[in-house]
């Protein structure tokens, strides 16, 4: 497949899945490069704000007279092709050797998430060429280091105050649908100590592994008896995601680990589980003579995030059913995202970009080139309902 001879979106698309910007392996250099020869071929005024120099966040800028400001962000890092579950043998195809096939492109990071940066970056390419002063302040961030915890992306840009806006729309895969509401997690780790001891007199001993069990029951059976919401119907959910402890057939374990994930809805409190947690941990000890603490497992997870204020939504709507001509209807979404870092900013966001959340992270990953027009059609509009709608 000759790139020169593509449309200019799905060439674009296609330049950035050429790029390897692997994370882990931590460096977003290359496809920075390259997004800022963009954008400086059609003058758009842009910078590069990074924590590190190998972990680059391109910044670029259409300046509006009109009132507000807009954020469109992407990230622009992906999962390694080859890593747990997704070896060399399981591609059938070169991860970073974009392939169409009937509508669909195949290659590392089409899905998480350049094809929502591609959306992004056309939007921005096309409304540069006849930019109207009375629009917002628009501003597109490509961002670092999402796929290992922002902490060079979209968490140093929130340290440093750059993420103030009156709007934001961030790329990831939602099926080429807005999603107004994303589930958040709560990441806990948690030690079981208790009392080794031989198998032959289990008396003599405290179970770690045994107390573990129970407290591990004991939290399904309480945040399965919370109300239920038809459309979230899966969660929230206890998930034991690591599990250690123990070492021998013959030996009472002294000593148990796991870690656990629950997910949770946006109408609901991280800190809330939390308690939910030592509260059980507190009955378990009590019970099993163990002793049980309660940490935060990889940062701890990532606040839940919605978009209730009517007169945005309002505007979303009509972008959708203007840009599109399909029914509104918002979607929810499953996976983390820096949506988070806009709802600590207390920025009202949506997460929005083509292609679908179960492809992501997997071997053969691709996106509709469709989805990917869409999405940039709607963000190509959306300022121009912004600016005659905001107020």
């Amino acid at each position: 497949m000759s790139r020169k001879t593509l449309p200019a979106l799905t060439r674009i698309l296609a330049d950035l899945v050429a790029i390897n910007s692997e994370n882990p392996r931590g460096s977003e250099v290359a496809i920075a490069d390259y997004c800022i020869s963009l954008l400086a071929s059609q003058g758009v005024s842009h910078e590069i704000v990074a924590k590190s120099a190998d972990r680059p966040n391109v910044l670029a800028r259409l300046e509006g007279r009109g009132s507000g400001k807009i954020i469109y962000q992407s990230h622009l890092d992906t999962k390694p092709a080859f890593h747990a579950g997704a070896g060399r043998q399981h591609w059938t195809r070169d991860p970073f050797t974009p392939v169409i096939e009937n509508g669909l492109m195949y290659g590392l990071g089409t899905c998480d998430t350049k094809g929502g940066a591609a959306a992004q970056l056309g939007a921005l390419l096309t409304l540069a060429r006849d930019w109207r002063p009375d629009y917002p302040t628009l501003e597109w961030q490509g961002v670092a280091d999402e796929e290992n915890g922002s902490a060079f992306g979209a968490e140093y840009l929130a340290s440093q105050g750059l993420l103030t806006a009156d709007f934001a729309v961030v790329a990831e895969p939602t099926n080429g649908v807005v999603s107004s509401r994303q589930l958040g997690s709560i990441w806990v780790d948690v030690q079981i100590d208790g009392q080794q001891s031989h198998g032959g007199m289990p008396w003599l001993g405290k179970d770690a592994i045994g107390a573990s069990l129970r407290l591990i029951e004991r939290m399904v059976q309480r945040v399965a008896a919370r109300p239920r919401d038809s459309a979230m119907s899966h969660h929230p959910a206890v998930g034991i995601r690591i599990f250690e402890g123990g070492g021998h057939a013959g030996t009472v374990a002294g000593q148990c680990r796991f870690v656990s994930d629950i997910r949770v809805r946006p109408d609901e409190l991280r800190e809330d589980y939390l308690r939910l947690w030592r509260e059980v941990a507190d009955e378990i000890e009590v019970e099993c003579d163990v002793s049980i603490s309660i940490g935060l497992a990889s940062g701890g997870g990532c606040e839940p995030h919605a978009l209730t204020e009517p007169r945005l939504l309002d505007i979303v709507a009509r972008t959708w059913t203007e840009t599109t001509s399909l029914t509104f209807n918002p979607s929810l979404f499953y996976g983390g995202s820096d949506a988070r870092y806009f709802a600590a900013a207390a920025v009202p966001a949506i997460v929005f970009g083509a292609g679908d959340l179960a492809h992501a992270h997997a071997p053969n990953e691709f996106v509709p080139i469709d989805e990917v027009l869409r999405c940039e059609s709607f963000l190509t509009a959306l300022p121009g309902y912004f600016a005659r709608n905001r107020n």
